[in-house]
């Protein structure tokens, strides 16, 4: 059709653009809601005893667990029944000499042992630890969980490349995650002194 009017034209204009946005926002809507009901796929296969040990937090997704904290570092100690018992500690922001920490209990799901089931002392309920993604040398790790509310990468090392950590992000991506959600945990020198408290606590 062609129109004489410019009005006319404009506002058929306008229409055509608004339908095309509203497409637009649905199809990003409709791949959203899609990516949620894919299933979040777990690793083939954990070996605990590699896994456990001291982690750094390098990126997560904020929740009220991590709030106001910094320099967080994870603590896993395999026990002979299997199960692994969790120390999930971090500094205060503002108060390097201000340790929070949490205790809880891991228990696998399946023989695979990338899904895990963490029981916080504080918690009435137990949480939902799967591990989407792990270096073949256990120098990085991708946790997750079905609701994909929650999403942390950590590593051994307190320092992470820009690369690699753009890498690992496009991993959440793929498995359906909003990776825009994910922030960069401060690491810091003052808490290494902790450290030597959980290797202690390890006896390495």
């Amino acid at each position: 059709f062609f129109f004489n009017d410019t009005a006319t034209t404009e506002i058929y204009t306008e229409q055509i653009v608004g339908s095309v946005r509203c497409v637009q926002e649905t199809a990003i809507e409709s791949t959203k809601e899609n990516s949620m009901q894919q299933e979040l796929k777990t690793v083939r296969q954990v070996d605990l005893q590699r896994y456990v040990g001291v982690w750094y937090g390098i990126s997560a997704i904020p929740n009220e667990n991590i709030k106001d904290t910094k320099c967080s570092r994870p603590f896993y100690i395999l026990n002979s029944n299997g199960t692994v018992t969790v120390i999930n500690q971090a500094l205060a922001v503002g108060n390097d000499s201000e340790v929070r920490r949490a205790i809880g209990l891991a228990t696998p799901v399946d023989s695979t042992n990338s899904k895990l089931k963490v029981k916080f002392e504080q918690s009435p309920v137990a949480g939902n630890y799967w591990i989407i993604g792990l270096d073949p040398q256990y120098k990085w790790a991708l946790v997750g969980e079905p609701t994909r509310r929650n999403g942390y990468i950590l590593s051994r090392y307190p320092e992470m490349s820009q690369k690699l950590l753009k890498k690992l992000l496009r991993k959440f991506k793929k498995q359906g995650y909003e990776i825009d959600k994910f922030e960069t945990r401060t690491q810091c020198d003052s808490f290494r002194a902790h450290d030597e408290d959980l290797k202690t606590i390890q006896g390495i």
